[in-house]
């Protein structure tokens, strides 16, 4: 599941199939922000950091080659 945005006290995110899941602020692991990967387990959320480092490479990958393009 991804943090989509935070708005006040809930974290509005979406799974992988693109269902959208709001879950209070105070659930979420400490250091969660947008853009986080999180998944279940023993009963709460834990942040996936490599998945999300993995992510966040290929999105600046993806900016980079589309700016070349550009120029």
């Amino acid at each position: 599941m991804i943090v989509d945005r935070i708005e006040g006290e809930y974290a509005v995110c979406e799974d992988q199939d693109g269902t959208t899941q709001i879950v209070p602020v105070n659930d979420l692991p400490q250091g969660a922000v947008e853009g986080s990967i999180l998944h279940w387990e023993e009963n709460r959320w834990i942040m996936d950091r490599p998945e999300e480092y993995k992510r966040r490479q290929e999105v600046e990958k993806l900016m980079q080659k589309l700016f070349d393009e550009e120029s």
